[in-house]
C-alpha cells in the first residue's frame, strides 16, 4: 500500500518532477546542507526562486513515504478519526511535500471525508509552491490554509486556539532546533492540538486561492 500511494503521488505531479541541471545542482546543495553541513545551512533556505522545485525533486518521495508510512501506521492502530471532516496542522509545511502525502493519502483511504490541511511554514516562495502543488493533487473536499509564520518555542500555543486538530505533522522539523526547544515544540504540539491563528494566511481549495490577514481560520 505504501509503494501504491507514493507512486500515486509521484505520478499526480510528474510534470514537476522534471529536473533541470540547474534543479539538481541547487537539490545537491540543499542535501549536503541538511546532513554533512547542516551548521552552515541558510535560514531561509527556500529563498532562491529555483529551491522549492529542487527540494519537491529530491525529497518529495522520501518526505511522502515517511508520511504515509505513520499515516498507514496509524490507521493500523484505529488512530485516523471516523468522521465527515477531519483537521490536519502541518507545522514546517515547506512547499507541502507532508500535506501532499497526506491528501493523497485521505483521498485513497477515505474518499469520502473531508479533509482541512492548516500549514505553517516560515518562507513565503515555499507556502506559493506547497498551495500550487496542492491544487494539481487534491479533491474538491481537501482544503489547504497557510500561515507565513516563523516557529519558535511557546508560539506555538499562541497561533494554534480555539479548535483541537484531529491530526499534527511536524516532518523535518526537530533537526533545525536544539534538544531543547524540540522538547518544548514536542510538548506544546501534544498539550494544546489546537486550530491556528496565524499572520498572513493563503488558502487554496475546489473555489481557487485567496488571502486574509489575522482571525479564525474557519
Amino acid at each position: 500500500m505504501l509503494n501504491e500511494l507514493v507512486e500515486s503521488l509521484v505520478h499526480e505531479l510528474c510534470d514537476r518532477l522534471a529536473v533541470t541541471a540547474g534543479i539538481a545542482e541547487t537539490a545537491k546543495g540543499m542535501s549536503i546542507a541538511f546532513t554533512s553541513e547542516r551548521g552552515r545551512i541558510e535560514r531561509d533556505y527556500f529563498a532562491d526562486e529555483s529551491s522549492p522545485d529542487a527540494y519537491i525533486a529530491a525529497f518529495l518521495v522520501p518526505n511522502a513515504a515517511k508520511t504515509i508510512q505513520c499515516l498507514l501506521e496509524m490507521d493500523a492502530m484505529g488512530l485516523i478519526p471516523r468522521k465527515e471532516a477531519v483537521d490536519v496542522l502541518d507545522i514546517g509545511t515547506g512547499p507541502g511535500t507532508s500535506i501532499l502525502a497526506a491528501s493523497i493519502f485521505f483521498s485513497r483511504r477515505y474518499p469520502d471525508t473531508a479533509v482541512r490541511f492548516a500549514g505553517i511554514e516560515r518562507s513565503r516562495e515555499a507556502l506559493l509552491a506547497a498551495h500550487e502543488l496542492f491544487k494539481i493533487i487534491a479533491p474538491p473536499n481537501h482544503h489547504f490554509e497557510s500561515a507565513t509564520k516563523e516557529i519558535s518555542p511557546g508560539e506555538l500555543k499562541a497561533i494554534m486556539r480555539g479548535h483541537r486538530f484531529d491530526i499534527s505533522i511536524a516532518a523535518n522539523v526537530l533537526n533545525e532546533l536544539s534538544s531543547d526547544d524540540a522538547c518544548d515544540l514536542c510538548q506544546d504540539i501534544i498539550s494544546d492540538h489546537r486550530r491556528f491563528r496565524g499572520a498572513s494566511r493563503h488558502r487554496s481549495g475546489a473555489q481557487g486561492d485567496c488571502e486574509t490577514a489575522h482571525g479564525n481560520s474557519g
